[in-house]
């Protein structure tokens, strides 16, 4: 099977400003996933997709460092800006850069904004993609029992999602719901192109420990990570 792996990293985030470019552990927040593409024997391409130099800047020096072969595409401005889902820079750039729309049985989405993904689940959920390639492979973490969610009104006050569980139900014996955590998604490239999403009914769950979810998106997000990474350095 042919994998490319392409992390879409925008230079012009707004949650926290040039995010794929915030330090995180001494390293651009970008760095932990190159580090991840580039260690996982199962990927036979990376490709950064940006509309930024200094980001495509910063995957030169991470080859010229490390010895990688990482390729970069410098996508249209158009693709960077908030109301365009990461989905279609990646179907952009592998236009691009696929000799044909076969050219790869399977396009992995990694985002850059997911530092503790490893190479190891990368591999994995590849695999579990190709004992069943008709359907796409999201990474997913355990959330809470289902009998947990609720909606907030306007107003404050509390109602329950209507998801088939008495709110006074013990955990253990409640069903648990998941979330897509953003870590990785992967797809038939002509189901890609279709669908135009790596979602679709009876996708399969990557599952994935609370720790490698974790999602960048605030700068809360960005200090418990740096917290991660200096008290538990073998994550």
């Amino acid at each position: 099977m042919r994998t490319i792996a392409i992390i879409p990293a925008r230079g012009n985030s707004k949650g926290i400003h040039r995010k794929n470019m915030a330090e995180l552990g001494g390293w651009p927040l970008l760095h932990h996933t190159l580090e991840a593409a580039s260690g996982c024997v199962a990927l036979d391409r990376v490709l950064v997709t940006s509309e930024d130099g200094a980001i495509l800047k910063c995957v030169d020096d991470y080859n010229a460092k490390s010895g990688s072969n990482i390729y970069t595409h410098h996508r249209p401005y158009h693709l960077s800006q908030d109301e365009v889902h990461a989905v279609h820079p990646v179907l952009e750039s592998y236009r691009h850069h696929a000799v044909s729309e076969d050219e790869y049985n399977a396009v992995v989405m990694l985002l850059p904004t997911s530092p503790f993904r490893t190479s190891r689940q990368i591999a994995d959920a590849i695999k579990l993609f190709a004992a069943d390639p008709a359907r796409s492979v999201i990474g997913t973490t355990k959330v809470c029992p289902k009998n947990s969610l609720r909606y907030m009104r306007d107003d404050g006050t509390l109602t329950s999602l209507g998801v088939g569980a008495n709110w006074n139900d013990q955990r253990q014996d409640v069903d648990a719901v998941y979330r897509v955590n953003g870590a990785m998604f992967i797809s038939n490239p002509t189901r890609l192109a279709d669908l135009r999403s790596f979602h679709h009914d009876n996708a399969k769950a990557f599952l994935m420990d609370q720790i490698s979810s974790m999602d960048i998106n605030t700068q809360d997000d960005l200090a418990l990570a740096e917290l991660i990474v200096r008290y538990l350095p073998h994550v």
